[in-house]
């Protein structure tokens, strides 16, 4: 199916779902509801080969599959289908204590909360137009902000306390930004920055296993000529250095629980990452925050949930925010020299 089809057909689902389900006889249909009568169902676009696409579906569960035979229907079949489970951010706690300096993109950071969740130093980026010498390091906000509970000029850990990092003596970087999630809402990223405190960076680009991170990729994900650019790769504090395959991109309505206060966060615009072995998955908790690249060393996206099963191998798609987003809405670029 050509791109545009899959997109109208993205843009319409919606509607036809609703015109096709049960519903509360009082309530009227609104595009705007944004699917939240049917929260475990993502409507995206699944790159199925050169030039070619179908409308990507992810449900959690096989029972809900039931809901979108109406889609299937005006598709004639042409539907990528991923029952992924259970969906969660990409944290993890405690493994043994890993310190590395020069700090490096792709190791164990947390805030310094005694609690605080385990993730990845993503990248390293700075303030658009600003020539700093000490750079920012770029995660999520679950990461480095302990999902809003943090404040400004809380001290960022690595190894992560979980992993045995130190509060006074680990201590590499202050919280200087993030952007809040808020419940029930679409959300644009799940991103912060830390302001990093010591000369403690002297490679700002390595990648390990991979080469450098180059800079930003400027094509559109799906459209360009080498199909090959659907091929990406991270560095992460879990699974370190793997190779996936975009599976499917501008998923509208992923929805996430990151704790008992701060559930149902929407995401629009997502991608989906599965793993290229069959014994391997892209990324799993403790991996939030990774950069991901394409092979050429451009990064693509911000790394920030994955899911237990889906995929080709069956071992769970990673979700990501697309980098340029990320960007924008903190006023970064990248540091790469």
């Amino acid at each position: 199916m050509r791109l545009e089809s899959v997109k109208e057909l993205k843009k319409t689902a919606p509607t036809v779902l609703a015109r096709h389900s049960i519903r509360p006889f009082a309530m009227a249909f609104d595009s705007s509801d944004n699917l939240g009568f049917l929260p475990t169902l993502a409507l995206g676009i699944y790159p199925s080969g050169k030039h070619d696409y179908q409308l990507a579906v992810h449900v959690n569960n096989k029972s809900d599959l039931e809901f979108i035979q109406p889609i299937l229907s005006k598709a004639r079949g042409e539907v990528n289908i991923q029952v992924i489970g259970n969906l969660h951010p990409q944290t993890l706690p405690v493994r043994q204590k890993y310190l590395k300096r020069p700090l490096s993109i792709g190791v164990s950071i947390s805030h310094g909360d005694g609690i605080a969740k385990t993730g990845t130093l993503g990248c390293f980026v700075r303030k658009r137009g600003q020539s700093s010498p000490q750079p920012l390091i770029l995660s999520n906000n679950h990461v480095l902000a302990n999902e809003n509970n943090a404040q400004i000029g809380a001290p960022i850990i690595q190894p992560a306390i979980w992993d045995e990092g130190n509060f006074n003596t680990d201590r590499i970087a202050t919280l200087q930004e993030f952007v809040p999630l808020i419940p029930s809402k679409v959300n644009f990223v799940d991103a912060a920055i830390a302001k990093v405190e010591a000369n403690t960076v002297v490679n700002l680009s390595e990648l390990v296993g991979i080469g450098s991170l180059k800079g930003v990729y400027q094509g559109e994900i799906g459209e360009d000529e080498d199909y090959q650019e659907l091929i990406v790769a991270k560095v992460g504090r879990t699974t370190g250095t793997t190779w996936g395959r975009i599976n499917a991109f501008e998923l509208d309505h992923i929805s996430l629980d990151y704790n008992p206060e701060l559930k149902s966060c929407i995401f629009n615009g997502i991608m989906a990452i599965e793993g290229r072995e069959d014994n391997q998955p892209f990324s799993r908790p403790g991996d939030s925050g990774a950069i991901i690249v394409n092979q050429k060393g451009y990064a693509v996206a911000l790394l920030f949930a994955g899911s237990d099963i889906g995929g080709k191998n069956n071992l769970g798609l990673t979700y990501a925010i697309p980098i340029d987003i990320v960007l924008k809405e903190l006023d970064i670029e990248l540091a790469v020299n």
